[in-house]
Formats: C-alpha cells, structure tokens, sequence
C-alpha cells in the first residue's frame, strides 16, 4: 500500500509558508522592477504619472516610505531611488524581498528532508543574488537586472515543486500557499490600481495586465487597446488564466477538497467554494455601462471581499 500522507502539522504549516512566501518574493520582484523600469533618476520635479500608481502599491504593502510620514520623498529623486533599493536588498526592513529570502531560506532548511537538494540550492542562490554588494554603490540598472535573476529563480522552484514532489499532502500544502498568496496580491493590486483616479484608468489596466503577466494573452485574445471589461474578466474571471485570480481560488477549493477527503472535516472548505462560485458569477461585462460610463465600484468591494476571505481562509489552514 503506497502511504506518504503522513504529514505532521508543523510540516504542514512549513510548506505552507514556504509556498506563501516564495508567491510573495515572486510578486514584490514583478512589482519592483516595474517600478525601477520607470523611474529615471536623473528627472527632476514629482515622480512620473506612470511610477506614481506603482509606488502608490508599494506603499500599501508597506514596501516604501509612505507619502504621509516623508511628503517630499517623491520629489527627491535619490531618496525615492535609495527607498526602492532598500526594499529589495535592506535585511532589517521589514518585507523587503532580502527579508523574505531570508525567511524562504529558514523554511528550506526545515523542510529539507523532504524536499530535494535542487530547491534548497535555489533558495540559497536567491539569498546569496540579493545581499547588496559592500564594495560600489548599487545603480538602478544593477538592480534591475538582479530582479530579473530574482524571477527566474523564483520560478525554477516553483517549477521544482511542481515536476519533482509527489502529489502528496506535502505538495498540498504548498501549493495552497501559493494560491493564497497570489490570489490576495492579485485581489489588492487590483484594488490598489483601480481606485485611482478615473482619469488613469487606461494606465491602470495596463499595469494591471502587466504584473499579472497577461498583457500577451489580452493582446492575442482582444485586438483593441484595453479596456475594463476584458481586462477584469482575464485577470479576475478566467478559470484558464494560471496568472489570474479565479485560476487561484479553483485550485485552492481543488486542494481543500481532496484534504477533506483524506481526513475529514476542513473547515475553509466552504468558504472557499462560496469565494470562487461568488467570483465566477460576476458579470465583468456589465461594468460598462455604455457612454464611456464604468462602474467600479462593485469590482472593488469584490476584490475586497476576496483579500479579507482568503486572509481568513490561510488563518484557517495554518491554524
């Protein structure tokens, strides 16, 4: 009889995080080099229409300096690019993606009797690729390019995990860190992007396509620029997008599912089928009202709705 079920719960909540927190280097990397990417230290004057919505992101999840506590921080050029630099490399800021390499690389080391030789050297190589280098200063472009490293590490565990473990509660576990995560970063940038000002909604939609990587499948799926019903509908409502919300909150029932069958009664089971049939009903297309009219507002309580469930579905798992 084949076995391999026999996870003990500190194990579990081990893979958990590990699937949660790799999610979320994975997210602040995109989100960063957005930002670096658009941000030109030699201009002079406020920062940039474009790099505004991304550092207002940044400062929701507490990454930059907030604009309440440093008003003049975006009218500084070095301060912003020092503040940007320091949420990828600075170990003592809480959140930065060194922080949460750091803890990736704990959480290998307790899971590595179970877990191949391959990620834990993926893990370390991604510490090792974000200690800052003590001996020149740190330029933008630099930084750059080490987030792009920072991704396809990033993904090579994931592909790891995805190839190499076997479809035990193990694999489980971490993977519905993973969609959590995901799902609850898809739900705020979202959020965060489209209760801006109406005037920059075009710019949101794109960001949005963009740091959910589906700005290829909007382009080969919908000829015409952006707008918010095709593109709320592949990022929210698209049970076939891997980058998009509903693909998260499915496979997370999926994995819920297959866990009550194994051992009983998982209390998020409900709440997790309620928040994907709850998103699977919502008519995107109607959120066009016609004469250039968008009602947006039921998209943001929905993807509000959506952050504090999941937040309260991972309380319920790690519990």
């Amino acid at each position: 009889r084949r076995v391999g079920n026999n996870l003990p719960s500190r194990m579990a909540d081990n893979f958990f995080w590990l699937g949660r927190y790799a999610e979320r280097a994975a997210s602040l990397a995109r989100l960063l080099r957005s930002a670096l990417q658009r941000f030109a230290p030699e201009s002079s004057g406020h920062a940039s229409i474009v790099l505004a919505p991304l550092l207002d992101t940044l400062e929701a999840r507490g990454q930059v300096g907030g604009s309440k506590d440093q008003p003049d921080i975006r009218e500084n050029p070095e301060a912003l690019e020092a503040d940007l630099l320091a949420a990828i490399f600075d170990p003592d800021r809480p959140g930065s993606l060194r922080a949460i390499a750091e803890k990736l690389q704990r959480l290998a080391v307790l899971v590595r009797d179970r877990t191949s030789n391959e990620v834990w050297r993926v893990l370390s190589s991604l510490d090792d690729m974000l200690a800052r280098p003590a001996t020149r200063p740190m330029l933008t472009g630099d930084a750059v390019g080490i987030l792009h490293q920072a991704m396809i590490t990033l993904a090579a565990f994931s592909g790891l995990a995805r190839e190499n473990m076997t479809r035990a509660h193990g694999w489980r576990f971490l993977d519905m860190g993973r969609r959590v995560e995901r799902g609850i970063a898809i739900a705020r940038l979202a959020g965060g992007l489209l209760a801006g000002p109406a005037g920059q909604n075009e710019l949101a939609l794109k960001l949005l396509l963009e740091l959910c990587d589906s700005t290829i499948t909007h382009r080969t799926r919908y000829p015409a620029e952006p707008r918010p019903a095709s593109v709320l509908d592949l990022v929210l409502g698209d049970p076939a997008n891997p980058r998009g919300l509903l693909f998260q909150l499915r496979r997370l029932y999926e994995h819920l599912e297959a866990l009550a069958k194994d051992g009983g009664a998982v209390p998020a089971l409900h709440a997790a089928a309620s928040l994907a049939d709850r998103v699977t009903d919502f008519a995107f297309a109607r959120i066009e009202a016609g004469d250039d009219r968008v009602e947006l507002a039921p998209v943001l309580s929905l993807v509000d709705l959506v952050a504090q469930r999941l937040m309260g579905i991972s309380d319920s798992i790690a519990r």
